[in-house]
């Protein structure tokens, strides 16, 4: 019987297994998912059992090839195992979701934050608050920036005569932050 399983790509022999479909099917976009699924020999916690690891994500990198790790948090709410697999990456995205900022049952909500940008800064990456609705019957992404929902929010609650101080309590930002954002909207 031939059975085939996951590739552990903590070991020599997983990464040439997939380096082989890589070259056979020239893939130039590779996604990983999960991290902890995916390789499974080694140390979590130890930067030397990520060392090979990294080479080939960096061999790959050389050879054109985008490869994106999915990774899970640790209880602490940061990434599971050694901080040295962050060394190496150009990019890394947290996405927490955001069940209170949910209009019905037909939305996803999720909060996106780059937690490392190397080739982009500024409003390019700014926290996004990510919609995926079904409410029509057609799947439709949409997108705002954090300071903007922020903002809209703090207008909504002003409108309807909540004082700053229960804003702040409301939205979970300092008294002094809502006096800000209320200055800058005024300002505008």
């Amino acid at each position: 019987e031939n059975e085939m399983t996951l590739p552990d790509l903590g070991e020599p022999a997983g990464r040439r297994f997939l380096d082989k479909i890589i070259e056979r099917e020239r893939i130039n976009f590779v996604i990983l998912d999960s991290l902890s699924t995916l390789i499974r020999s080694g140390v979590e916690n130890d930067a030397e059992s990520w060392a090979p690891i990294q080479d080939w994500l960096l061999n790959h990198r050389f050879a054109n090839r985008t490869i994106m790790l999915v990774h899970h948090e640790g209880r602490s709410g940061h990434a599971r195992g050694t901080s040295k697999r962050e060394d190496a990456l150009d990019t890394i995205v947290k996405l927490k979701g955001r069940e209170d900022l949910r209009h019905d049952d037909k939305e996803t909500v999720f909060e996106l934050t780059f937690t490392k940008a190397r080739e982009f800064y500024g409003m390019d990456k700014a926290p996004l608050i990510l919609r995926l609705s079904t409410a029509t019957g057609i799947a439709v992404w949409t997108r705002e920036t954090v300071r903007d929902h922020t903002r809209d929010r703090v207008t909504e609650l002003q409108k309807a005569g909540i004082k700053q101080k229960q804003i702040a309590k409301e939205l979970g930002l300092t008294e002094a932050r809502i006096s800000q954002i209320v200055k800058e909207m005024k300002a505008a």
